[in-house]
């Protein structure tokens, strides 16, 4: 699968007013996400590490106890098992890639209940 054109790509909601396209590899996970500005992510950890990219729009991020804002070009780069969360200043566009691989994003609709979670 070396190429996923964006209709051909999985999607995922994990928060409310987040919702994104998904494509996988095999130990990694890219996401494309167009988030509304007021969209606030809670703070949360996971065992991926996670770098957070700011395509366009701008957001306040916590990483860690520090919030910074990120505006069009800016990235943050969240290790494993650190605690981070956004609030979205404006209509943005982002860019998530996590390592290892996050199967739990973007599973076809058949494999989730309405929620979005595992059947």
């Amino acid at each position: 699968m070396p190429f996923v054109a964006a209709s051909e790509a999985l999607t995922h909601a994990p928060f409310p007013g987040v919702e994104g396209r998904i494509v996988h590899g095999d130990g990694m996970t890219y996401a494309y996400w167009h988030i509304p500005a007021g969209t606030e992510i809670p703070e949360h950890a996971h065992v991926h590490e996670q770098f957070l990219h700011v395509v366009s729009g701008a957001i306040d991020a916590t990483v860690d106890g520090e919030t910074r804002r990120l505006e069009a070009g800016d990235t943050a780069v969240l290790p494993s098992h650190v605690p981070h969360g956004v609030r979205v200043v404006s209509d943005s566009h982002l860019i998530d890639v996590f390592q290892p691989a996050r199967p739990e994003y973007g599973r076809p609709q058949a494999e989730t209940d309405p929620a979005g979670r595992d059947a």
